[in-house]
């Protein structure tokens, strides 16, 4: 049996420099988006919630089926953490929840980067919370 030489050239000649790191200050890839935020622990999405009184910058990972935790509660914290047919994390009065539209005068969409507010931007949420909603614009 004959040998095949399975050598593979590459050109890296095109590569992206990175040797600059990206600017991670504002909404897109500020953080790992890999469940919940919860404190230092992200909480597993639909098998956990995250119970906070400090908008997930502390806070405890609460089974799913769970009747309450006696504080804010984040079933979400963007888009990636909701099945296909409730695609948005809507929150309302400490309560955020994944839906297939979000609706009300005191209803906001959480997100990670713009992309997810369509002609809004992704704003931060004070006092270094972990979390961030769609706005007209940032305060």
């Amino acid at each position: 049996m004959a040998s095949r030489d399975l050598a593979v050239s590459l050109d890296l000649s095109t590569a992206n420099d990175l040797s600059v790191a990206p600017d991670l200050s504002h909404g897109d890839l500020a953080r790992n988006t890999a469940g919940i935020a919860c404190g230092t622990t992200p909480c597993a999405v639909f098998a956990q919630f995250c119970c906070t009184g400090t908008n997930g910058v502390t806070g405890t990972c609460v089974p799913a089926n769970a009747t309450s935790c006696g504080a804010s509660e984040y079933n979400c914290d963007g888009p990636e953490d909701c099945p296909p047919a409730d695609p948005i994390c809507c929150v309302e009065n400490g309560l955020a929840q994944c839906k297939s539209d979000c609706f009300g005068a005191t209803v906001a969409i959480m997100c990670h980067e713009d992309s997810t507010c369509g002609t809004s931007k992704c704003c931060p949420a004070p006092n270094n919370s972990p979390y961030a909603i769609c706005l007209g614009s940032c305060p």
